[in-house]
């Protein structure tokens, strides 16, 4: 195997990367390193952006709503200063810093854009999930027994079925 004492670049884009950026690779020496196209997030390793380390970071992959009740929350990262700015029907309804967690009540479409000033260049899009608010409470086949589905959404499973987003006792 080769030995290099200088790289150039290193080009790591588009290999489905996710979580932080891989322990190590601002210390090769590399001052031209593409992580774009990948699934990171705003973790650790995300401040060597700043510090001009890393040149090209964005476009990344979507991030994925997790929906328990009728909490959305945001998977972007542990970085501190996260902007959240949550839409939905693609109109700004909130904009927090620091709480990925969004209530929605109300039914719509819910998307979030999140930014972070270490990252200036880089914003995370969410996929969109379907909320659908409940007017009365309603059994479901997966609740069991005397459970009922929860009053206050679900969600659309991708497959234009709906899934209760918790079942609960009376």
């Amino acid at each position: 195997m080769a030995t290099y004492s200088t790289f150039q670049a290193l080009i790591i884009s588009s290999n489905h990367f996710s979580g932080t950026i891989p322990v190590g690779i601002i210390g090769l020496g590399v001052h031209d390193i593409d992580i774009s196209n990948n699934n990171l997030v705003f973790n650790s390793g995300m401040q060597d952006i700043a510090g001009g380390f890393i040149s090209i970071y964005t476009p990344q992959a979507n991030i994925r709503l997790i929906t328990i009740g009728n909490t959305l929350t945001a998977p972007a990262g542990s970085l501190a200063g996260n902007v959240y700015t949550w839409y939905r029907n693609d109109t700004l309804i909130a904009t927090t810093t620091g709480d990925s967690t969004f209530q929605g009540t109300t039914s719509g479409n819910y998307h979030v854009a999140v930014t972070n000033p270490t990252c200036p260049d880089l914003t995370l899009y969410s996929d969109t999930i379907a909320v659908t608010a409940l007017a009365h409470k309603s059994h479901h086949p997966k609740c069991k027994g005397n459970q009922w589905a929860g009053t206050v959404a679900m969600a659309d499973n991708g497959r234009g079925k709906y899934r209760p987003l918790y079942c609960a006792t009376q």
